[in-house]
Order: structure tokens, then sequence, then C-alpha cells
């Protein structure tokens, strides 16, 4: 309730985990503002309780900054990484970092069906995951369609459009498995510069120790350990040497 007038047209809601100390959701609620309306997003995905309070998925979301925190999440809830080894999992959860470039982005980029059906023929079990994926991103952007009206995360820039990377699966695939910077970087194909694939490495390298958290909130060790684990395997070589020219001895 209310106190003023003007008091009743907006509502500052708050809500802290005792278990997360610090991550705080806020605010306003009003009708007309977009705020009010990812909140109503958010509940139907049971991100937030009726209340507006934080759900487990919620809590798990806060972790994630470097990559799109609803879908990473409701990759991990989803099942869809549980048969994955180790590299087959950091190179499906690279496809939801987000570049410089996504930011402006009007339109959502999702999995191309061509892609979808080579990388199929190469590794099922990771078709499967992707495919898992992209239904789960059809599903958040009809659950917003739904909230703020057909079009309207191409209308509006506080709604950001899906982009999912799919040029980073296969260098990513082969540089977890251990394989050399350039073997690495040739499975690009020409779509990755080689400094832009050096900063996407060291991105998921961040975005894995997010998600490694995320899957411990939820109350799923054997993930976060697994998500760990990918992290081990990132983590080496040239994309992390102090100095691109000279390595540590």
């Amino acid at each position: 309730a209310a106190d003023g007038g003007s008091s009743r047209d907006v509502d500052l809601l708050e809500a802290e985990d005792a278990t997360a100390a610090g991550y705080r959701v806020s605010a306003m609620r009003s009708r007309d503002s977009s705020s009010y309306a990812m909140l109503r997003v958010l509940r139907r995905l049971d991100f937030v309780d009726g209340e507006y309070l934080l759900r487990p998925k919620g809590r798990a979301a806060g972790h994630v900054e470097t990559g799109n925190a609803v879908l990473t999440v409701e990759l991990l809830v989803s099942g869809a990484l549980q048969e994955l080894d180790v590299a087959e999992t950091a190179a499906v959860l690279s496809c939801l970092l987000q570049s410089g470039d996504d930011s402006g982005a009007r339109k959502d980029r999702l999995v191309d069906k061509q892609f979808l059906e080579s990388l199929r023929l190469e590794n099922a079990r990771m078709a499967m995951a992707l495919a898992s994926l992209q239904q789960h991103c059809e599903r958040v952007a009809a659950v917003v369609d739904e909230v703020v009206g057909e079009g309207g995360r191409e209308r509006h820039a506080a709604w950001p459009c899906v982009t999912l990377r799919c040029e980073l699966i296969r260098p990513v695939l082969l540089w977890a498995s251990g394989e050399s910077f350039e073997a690495s970087w040739q499975r690009c194909a020409g779509e990755v510069y080689e400094g832009t694939l050096v900063r996407a490495f060291r991105a998921l390298d961040q975005f894995l120790g997010e998600i490694a958290k995320a899957a411990a909130t939820l109350g799923d060790t054997p993930l976060a350990q697994k998500v760990e684990s990918c992290m081990d395997a990132v983590h080496r070589g040239l994309p992390f040497a102090p100095s691109l020219f000279v390595a540590d001895d």
C-alpha cells in the first residue's frame, strides 16, 4: 500500500537472499515501466514469485554477467548438459557469450538449421543440447512477446534480442580438448579473427566461473564441478599469457 498520491504509482521492490548476501533485486513497479514488465516476464519463467521475491532460478541468474543470464539458467536446469563431456559442455556454453556487437541487435540470431544439421553429423550429443537451447530461446522470446507485445524487443533497446554465437562451438571444442590455438582458430573457417578468439576464450573463462556459481546455487553440485573442469580445460596457453608477446618462463 502507498502513503501518498504519487507513491501509489510506483513501489520499490527489493528481495535479498540470506544465502547470497549482497545480491539484491530492485525494480520500480509501474504498469507503464519496462522494469515492471521485466518482472512479469521473470515471474512467468519462475525466476521470481508472485511477490517478486527471488526464486532459486533468480538467485542463480544473479551470478551470471558475461552471458545471457536467463537463457544460461534455463539451460542449466533443463538437463541438456548432463550427457556432455567437459569439452562439449564448454563448447555449448560458449554460444551464450555476448559480444559488444550484440548490444544494438534488433533481431534474434538463433541457430541456423544447416549449421545444426552439420553439427549433428559431427557430434549428435552437442547438436541435441544446442537444439534444446534453441527451444529455450524461442520460449523466452514468446513469453516476452506476450508481456510487451509482439515485436517489443525489436522496438525497445531495453529488451535485448537473443544472440547465439555458434561460430565459437568448434574452436572451443578443440581448445577445451587440448588442441593448439592454431588448430582451434582454423576451425573458425575465417569467421573469427585470431585476436577476437583470444578475447572470446578469456571471456569464456570468466563466464564459466559465473556458471559454476550459478549451478552451485541451484544445488547441482555435479554440474558445478563439471563446469569447473571446463574452466581448467579452457584456462591455458596463449590466450592467458600475461603478455601476448612474452609468456611466463
